[in-house]
């Protein structure tokens, strides 16, 4: 069963039951383990999971669980690209993406061939922004 970390705006007991899941499908933890782990997750939403480094883990849930844990939540972080804030940006009936180099993308990047396909999504994106730019410019739809 494949974890997904909660969004930006996830509640704190969003969070909470998001470390239950982990702990138990990804540690084989028991529930009563999990749920004594995840008890120590204060009023912290989503965003404060997905900003927290490997020491905050280990300062909140223990030296050891906090380890693997940050692990895991990395892990899904990375594994689903699409929910890690970019940068959304709205301009009158068009919307585009503008990419920048944030942590949580940067955290994804282990290899230099994930640093090739970060480059290669960046420069598309920036092709699309100017093709929008210069179709705006234009006075065509797109």
């Amino acid at each position: 069963m494949s974890s997904s970390c909660p969004s930006s705006t996830a509640t704190p007991n969003e969070v909470r039951a998001y470390l239950i899941q982990v702990l138990i499908t990804k540690h084989n933890a028991t529930a009563d383990y999990a749920n004594k782990v995840a008890k120590k997750w204060g009023l912290g939403r989503g965003l404060d999971l997905r900003r927290m480094r490997r020491s905050d883990f280990q300062n909140w849930f223990g030296h050891t669980d906090g380890y693997y844990l940050f692990d895991s939540v990395q892990e899904d972080i990375c594994s689903n690209p699409y929910k890690t804030p970019l940068g959304l940006s709205h301009t009158g009936s068009h919307s585009f993406v503008i990419l920048f180099p944030s942590p949580s993308l940067l955290k994804c990047v282990t290899s230099p061939s994930d640093f090739k396909n970060i480059s290669a999504l960046f420069a598309f994106t920036l092709g699309l922004q100017l093709l929008l730019v210069r179709s705006r410019t234009k006075g065509s739809a797109l």
